[in-house]
């Protein structure tokens, strides 16, 4: 017999086997000892034909501790499925995640069958206790993504897709306020099977059209809606669009800024309704006030991404040399020198050096050139004002440079050159000129007298 076929046997022997979620394409796939232990005709199930199979008290984090959202490597889980011949209680535990090729994530793990608990275990309370303690976790692992990665845009959709799962909802988006046009814009969607997108419907909507709606939202406040029986008078408009939508029930939180609300995110029930519980509230809010604390720490470093960029772009190519420079300290704490740590094009070209050459050393390896400027520097760091003066480089070529030091923090110093050197050639040459000619007035043999313009 071969090695598979022992496996494979010792498996069925022992209850148990593996499963692999393909979040990508919503599918499982599991051994072929789950598969008749289920009742089933194949290995590949999908996420809604296994989420069915759990026992609805262990849906909302069973299903998604397994398939929707991995991260707890370090205990295993018991919750019971359905089988062919009844009740299945299986022990489950998530070994790896891994991202495919093509950007999606497969998730491997293993499961058990176990003997039910007993009854104080089963308990509701003991549900509820999991149910929130898997929320809890489910909030920490939605964080850690969300710090990781690169494109957040990705992230937050896996998020929604998350959300709509877990609550069996048909839609889970974000809608942001455009306070400027003053209108509501779509920005992520995700729908489940079946249900159409309406993305495009709810972009450029004018915060005109539903006034209960866009003041509730704006004053911080959520809408929680088991019924839309439950949208007050003034609320046709808001009651119209989401009976177009299909929608019987819905839970909206919204996004806050420092100093206002952004937008909102929601999930959208439809084709049924909900019960919203007390539980269901305070852990999408949570979610939410992640999501929209990380969307803004994301909007404010490509802000300041971009601010960075401008300012690099104008040192590098502006006229000037910029050199800047970290003050060093001997034993006594007294500033004797500095290494250059950052410097311009223009600098490279003035001190007439590749910047491989000085940049990352010491004014003191450097030689004498720029040890002038370490007395200025000091005293820029001493006074907190700015200083300037010259220096003369004895290169190949002589140059003359014109200096501005200022402190940008503590322990820096930042120097703006100039090339004074051709001015300083100028003024040698009429220098020479007027000595010149003063010799000639001098010593010519003719007299001359100077009149002023009265005579």
């Amino acid at each position: 017999m071969k090695e598979y076929e022992i496996l494979q046997e010792i498996m069925r022997d022992a209850k148990i086997g593996w499963w692999q979620a393909d979040r990508k394409r919503r599918m499982f796939h599991i051994s072929e000892g789950l598969r008749d232990l289920l009742g089933l005709a194949t290995c590949q199930v999908s996420y809604e034909e296994f989420r069915d199979m759990i026992s609805p008290a262990y849906r909302d984090y069973a299903f998604a501790s397994v398939g929707v959202r991995g991260g707890d490597f370090n205990e295993e889980r018991l919750y019971p499925l359905r089988g062919r011949n009844g009740e299945i209680w299986c022990y489950w535990k998530l070994l790896r995640e891994e991202t495919t090729e093509d950007g999606g994530m497969l998730l491997t793990g293993y499961f058990r069958v176990g003997d039910p608990p007993l009854e104080k275990v089963n308990s509701p309370e003991r549900q509820q206790i999991n149910d929130l303690l898997y929320r809890l976790n489910s909030i920490s692992h939605t964080l850690l993504s969300l710090l990781k990665t690169n494109d957040l845009d990705v992230v937050i959709d896996k998020i929604l897709t998350d959300v709509q799962t877990m609550f069996h909802g048909g839609r889970a988006y974000i809608i942001e306020f455009d306070w400027e046009d003053r209108t509501h814009d779509c920005t992520h969607e995700v729908t489940a099977d079946g249900v159409s997108s309406e993305q495009d419907r709810l972009s450029k909507i004018p915060m005109s059209e539903f006034p209960w709606w866009t003041e509730r939202i704006s004053k911080g406040l959520p809408i929680i809606l088991s019924d839309l029986a439950e949208l007050p008078s003034e609320a046709a408009n808001e009651r119209d669009l989401l009976a177009v939508q299909h929608i019987q029930s819905l839970i909206i939180m919204p996004l806050f800024s420092r100093d206002k609300v952004w937008g909102y995110a929601g999930i959208d029930i439809v084709g049924g309704s909900r019960k919203w519980t007390d539980e269901d509230c305070q852990w999408f809010a949570s979610l939410v006030n992640i999501i929209g604390l990380c969307l803004e720490l994301q909007r404010s470093e490509q802000a300041a991404q971009a601010d960075r960029l401008y300012l690099q772009n104008l040192y590098r190519h502006m006229p000037m040399g910029y050199v800047r420079m970290k003050m060093l300290c001997d034993e006594t704490g007294r500033q004797c020198d500095y290494r250059v740590i950052d410097t311009n094009d223009a600098a490279d070209k003035i001190l007439n050096l590749p910047r491989e050459a000085y940049v990352g050393h010491a004014a003191s390896e450097l030689g004498s050139d720029l040890s002038p400027v370490l007395e200025d520097a000091s005293k820029v760091l001493r006074t907190g004002k700015y200083a300037e003066g010259h220096i003369n480089l004895e290169r190949a070529e002589r140059r003359y440079l014109q200096y501005i030091l200022y402190s940008p923090c503590a322990g820096e110093v930042v120097a703006f050159f100039s090339d004074q050197t051709e001015v300083h050639k100028a003024h040698e040459v009429l220098y020479r000129n007027e000595r010149f000619l003063r010799n000639i007035f001098d010593n010519i043999q003719v007299g001359v007298e100077l009149y002023d313009p009265d005579g």
